[in-house]
Order: structure tokens, then sequence, then C-alpha cells
């Protein structure tokens, strides 16, 4: 009898094992823009404002990847000393609200800022983060996507 419920426990363990992740994608499939205000507090603690812009495509992996992004107005580094680097830049979702952004760069005059960054989608398609650490920085910016990026699972 105890073999017999083993055997059962067992293999409910195994049915449970089997069960795949929750996979998320991002929609709609296509391409799209970003663009809105970034604050970069710079490895010496300077603090720059500038307006972030982001094209790219939500590929058929329902991922999506920024193949160009720059960053323009605000303060006159914005553009010159203080530039984005790295893309094309693959996004992949974490969960139902969540980007995982693997490989953001920006450069400014006191150095670089790079690593990973969890951005927050809304159900308008705006993606931000606030004071979040990317490397010896800290970043906050609000963009909103056009069309809108919804996150599914």
């Amino acid at each position: 009898m105890k073999y017999s419920i083993a055997i059962a426990a067992l293999g409910l363990v195994s049915i449970g094992l089997a069960q795949p992740v929750a996979a998320y994608t991002v929609t709609p499939q296509g391409s799209f823009t970003a663009t809105g205000p970034i604050t970069i507090v710079d490895p010496l603690g300077s603090t720059v404002n500038c307006t972030l812009s982001v094209s790219g495509t939500v590929l058929k992996t329902s991922k999506p990847k920024v193949y160009t992004a720059s960053l323009s107005s605000g303060d006159a580094s914005c553009g010159a000393t203080t530039t984005v680097y790295g893309t094309p830049w693959m996004w992949g979702a974490m969960n139902a609200t969540q980007l995982n952004f693997a490989h953001f760069g920006i450069n400014t005059a006191n150095g670089p800022c790079y690593g990973m960054v969890h951005i927050n989608v809304n159900s308008s398609g705006s993606l931000s983060v606030s004071n979040r650490p990317v490397g010896t920085c800290k970043v906050s910016f609000t963009v909103q996507t056009a069309p809108a990026l919804t996150i599914v699972p």
C-alpha cells in the first residue's frame, strides 16, 4: 500500500514539474517608438536631464529590440558628451508588468552608466524606472511607447 501511495505521489510531482513556466510576451508585433524625459545621476553625482528617444521592433519572438536610441534637448551635454551606447538593446518580459533591459548603456562626461534595468510597464504603454542603479549611476525615466506596448501571459 505504501508503495502505491509513493508511486502516485511521485507521479503527481512529475506532472507538476512538467508544467510549462508562464511565458510573457510583448504585443503588438512590429515597429514602435518611445520618447520621454530621462534623468541620469552620473558616477560623480552630477545630474543630467535629457529627452530619451528610442525606436525598435517587437519581433516575432514577442521580444522588443531597440535599434536606435538617442538623448537630446534638456542639458547642454545631451547628445554631446551624454550619449547612449550598446544598441541594439534587447528587452524581455519578466512578468506581467516588467521588462528586463539587460544592456542599458549611457556615456556621461564623468564616466559610463552600464547595466541591467528592470522597466515598469503600465496599462497605457508607458515604460518607467525611478532612481534605478545602473552600474555606478542612477537613472529615472518615463517614456511613452507608440503604439502602446503591453505584456500578456
